[in-house]
Formats: C-alpha cells, structure tokens, sequence
C-alpha cells in the first residue's frame, strides 16, 4: 500500500530536527515518563483526590530554599510581586510541572522544549540559518503563571497527618485507624519481665484533611526582552503570549495588560497579537493584572516589568552579509560557526566601501554563563545580545554596560569618513 502525505507550502522552511523536537517535548503524551517523573507519581498518587488543584508540591526541600534571593514561591502571589526575570519563569515552571503529580492541560510543555517552542513562535517557523534578514513574528513574548496549588505540610509528618510506606514509596493520609504496639518492661526480677499493649488510634479525620497541606497562590509574569530596539519611536510594536506560556489553572480569572502607551488596561488572550505604539523612546514599564470573575482584581499587587524601547541612531544597515556555515568551532561536539556583517557606509561613501573600519564581536560571556554557546537563531539585528542593535544604539544589557560609550568612537570615526563593517557571529 502506497501513502502519500502532502506537505503544504510553508511547511518546508520549519527545521525537521526541531519539528522532531517539539513533538517530543511540547506534548507530554508523545514521550513516556522518566523514571524520576514515575517516582514522583507513585509517591503522591493517594493523595491525587485530595488535590483539586492538581499541583502538589512537597514543601519539605523547599524549605531549605526559603530565602530572599532563592527559589521562593513565596515571592510570587496576588499580594508580593518581587522583580523577576526569564530564568525565573523558567525555573519555576520547571518546579511546578514536576510539581503535578499527572499531566495537566495546562501544562503542556516539556520544559526541555521551552526554547525551540519559543523560537519555532518567534520566527514563525522560518528557522533556516541562512536567513539571518527575517524578523520576528513578534517583538515580545509574554509569559504568565497563575497556580493555585498545594504545599504539603512542614509538620505533616511529625504530627502523623502523612504516613510513608517505605516498601512501596507512597505517602498517604493517615485517615484509617492504625493500631500501636509498645513493649512495656519491668524492673529486674518482675515475672512477666515485660508485656506487650495494643492501642487502637483512630484520626480526627477534620484535623488531617485540614492540616496535612497548605494552599498557595502563585502569580508571575515575565517579558522574553527587556530591551526594544527601532529607528523611529512610533513605530508598530507587537506582542504575543505563546498559548503553551499561558499557564493558568484559576479559570475564574483573566489577565489585563498595560503596555504603557497611555491607552491604558486592555484584557489579552492566548495567541493573540497585541499591538501598540508609543510616541518616543525612553524607559517604559508593562503591567500585569488578573481580575476574578467578580470584576474585582486578584490581589493588591500588579506586576511592573521594566522594558527599554531604544534608538539605533545609526538606522538600518545599508548592506547584510551572511557567511554560511564555517568551519570555526569552539567545541569539537558544537554546531558549525556561523557569522554576519552589517555595513553602514560613511556620509561621503556614496556606495562601496571606501576606509572601512570592521568591528568583530568577540565573545559573549552572557550565553556561555548558562553552559552552552551562543547556538541561537539570528535574524535581522544578528546573534545573541551583542548584535546590531545594540551597537548602533549603545544600550547593552547591564552585563556590558562597559560597551555603552562604543557609538560615541563609532560617531566621531564616521566624522571622519570611515565606513563601518560589524561582524557579529
């Protein structure tokens, strides 16, 4: 039997490995369970019915984590909103998908696939190396986190709320009447030396069903940029909540964003393509907010996430050059290098190159801090952090701030007659 399968237009410029990938890791019904997310079930699977919220996290490890610069949910609620950052959201979204003790719909992504599901969004599949001119789909992804989800009790187990079998790995309520055995002994001499006594204990089944966990609250939303780059300052800005970075189990409640354009708040859903302008450049602030079915906001506390729309006072490139795979590795095991150059020719060059000055990259510590190098997809403004952008404007992130004087000496060789090439790799 012969199958044919056709394969629309556009589908030719996704990555087959990536879309490999995403299927992998974007649907947790694709790929089995781990034998770490098994144990993780079976331990928590008795108290699935006493969960409603689907999200049981074991407060025991976090406890040692409490603290004001590490893993604390705490941090995160309707009522506290500390600053927070893509690390962040990633972190503990990993913590609360693992956190649920079976697949949820509201967790869909794999957190291994968080990066190629974003990219795949962000370039619309387009993720051919070759095309380092496309732009994205979107200048900004939002990502929001709204759980209400269960602690288990730092005190459930000394209070005999939980009980463990060690032969099976579970935890369970400790409803069912249990029965005590304790061996009395006497003094010396006594006949009988020692006697054995039962005890019949029976639970308050309200102070267990009370006690045993906590209920938790946590709100979060980041920006996947913290800076904007344009050539004129009204220009179309969009913005987009991927539907797998809209993670949300309180049904009751929506989210309102304010882009800080003066329009004010405005509800947003998943998918959809927002769009705002705003009439110069400078430092901007995005608000977050969810409001309960009531009409009424959830908390008192919004999320205020700081978002720079800069100026790249040396525009657009008159010319992109695009190398095509090298053989330049860091790593044997590493992707083949790949490298682009941006030319912006001088006032007084009316095309060509007349005296070029090239301005190479060099090495982006930022993207090797996280383990692995700068293997990103490229587009418009170049690799990484350090690209176009943020060369003809001058605003780095603050991990190169000592780079924010560079425009002035590119300004003053420009004076002077000179063309500029910036190789970026």
């Amino acid at each position: 039997m012969k199958i044919t399968f056709k394969i629309p237009a556009w589908f030719g410029s996704i990555s087959i490995v990536l879309l490999m990938r995403l299927l992998e890791q974007g649907s947790p019904g694709l790929l089995a369970q781990t034998p770490h997310e098994w144990r993780h079930m079976n331990r928590y699977a008795l108290l699935q019915p006493y969960v409603p919220e689907h999200i049981l996290v074991d407060r025991s490890p976090l406890s040692l984590l409490r603290n004001s610069s590490g893993l604390n949910p705490d941090r995160y609620t309707p009522f506290r909103q500390d600053p927070a950052d893509l690390t962040d959201w990633e972190e503990y979204y990993r913590l609360f998908y693992y956190g649920a003790y079976s697949t949820s719909n509201f967790m869909r992504l794999r957190p291994e696939g968080m990066q190629n599901y974003a990219d795949s969004l962000r370039y619309a599949g387009q993720m051919h190396l070759p095309v380092i001119q496309r732009i994205p789909a979107m200048d900004l992804q939002l990502r929001l986190m709204n759980l209400r989800h269960r602690e288990i009790s730092d005190s459930a187990m000394d209070k005999g709320l939980l009980t463990y079998d060690t032969l099976t790995d579970r935890l369970s309520l400790a409803l069912a009447p249990r029965r005590l055995r304790d061996t009395l002994w006497f003094p010396n001499g006594a006949v009988p030396p020692f006697v054995v006594l039962d005890t019949l204990y029976t639970p308050d089944t309200a102070e267990v069903l009370g006690g045993w966990s906590v209920r938790r609250h946590f709100v979060q939303a980041v920006l996947d940029q913290s800076i904007l780059y344009g050539t004129r300052a009204n220009q179309v800005l969009r913005l987009v909540v991927p539907p797998a970075f809209w993670v949300s189990n309180d049904s009751g409640s929506y989210p309102q964003v304010d882009m800080g354009d003066g329009l004010g708040w405005r509800r947003i859903w998943p998918g959809q393509l927002l769009q705002w302008q705003y009439t110069h450049f400078g430092n901007k602030t995005v608000k977050v907010r969810w409001i309960q079915a009531s009409g009424f906001v959830l908390g008192d506390r919004e999320t205020s996430i700081p978002l720079q729309w800069v100026e790249m006072r040396w525009g657009a490139p008159d010319r992109i050059l695009h190398s095509g795979p090298t053989v330049c590795r860091s790593m044997p095991a590493t992707s083949m290098g790949k490298a682009v150059a941006f030319l912006k020719r001088s006032r007084y060059t009316p095309f060509g190159l007349r005296e070029p000055v090239v301005l190479v990259e060099g090495f982006e510590g930022g993207v090797w801090v996280n383990g692995s190098n700068e293997d990103v997809p490229g587009n418009h403004l170049g690799y990484g952090e350090i690209h176009w952008g943020s060369v003809s404007s001058g605003t780095f992130p603050e991990r190169y701030r000592q780079l924010a004087e560079l425009p002035m000496l590119l300004d003053s060789l420009e004076r002077q007659g000179m063309d500029l090439v910036f190789v970026d790799f």
